[in-house]
């Protein structure tokens, strides 16, 4: 009877600990004063709040991608274009929701933008752990680049 007892009073608090164990990306952040939304610059360019903007060549234009609504969010990048040859790669819009985006925000999109800027193309492989990110910012950047060449 005891061994029953013992069984049963540990299987309840390993169900307890189990269900009540909480990971980071299920819980949702404040939603912050839009920490990567551009801020247009005189040039009237835009870029992610807190980095740098590119030297940008004086006859450049600003195309911008639709909307890819995902799972995670929403992503959205702007092509910036010299005549055919693309100089930028702005993020608009990018997932944002849980802490997990953030940090994988941080690490795939600076590796997008360049494979994407050394093939001239959305062309590119996705970046590992963040494929649906990767897959909505090609997917943005393929449309912004097939409206500038109509």
């Amino acid at each position: 009877m005891r061994k029953i007892a013992f069984f049963l009073i540990g299987t309840v608090a390993g169900l307890v600990a189990l269900f009540s164990y909480r990971t980071s990306r299920g819980e949702a952040l404040p939603a912050p004063a839009a920490p990567h939304s551009p801020e247009p610059s005189a040039s009237g360019s835009a870029a992610p709040s807190g980095s740098p903007l590119p030297s940008r060549p004086p006859g450049a234009r600003d195309v911008d991608g639709p909307v890819i609504t995902t799972e995670f969010g929403t992503v959205q990048v702007r092509a910036v274009l010299d005549g055919n040859r693309l100089v930028d790669v702005v993020p608009l819009k990018v997932h944002d929701i849980h802490a997990h985006s953030l940090e994988l925000n941080e690490y795939a999109l600076p590796l997008l933008r360049a494979a994407v800027l050394a093939a001239q193309s959305a062309e590119v492989d996705t970046v590992t752990g963040a494929t649906v990110t990767s897959q909505a910012y090609l997917t943005s950047l393929q449309a912004a680049l097939d409206a500038a060449a109509k």
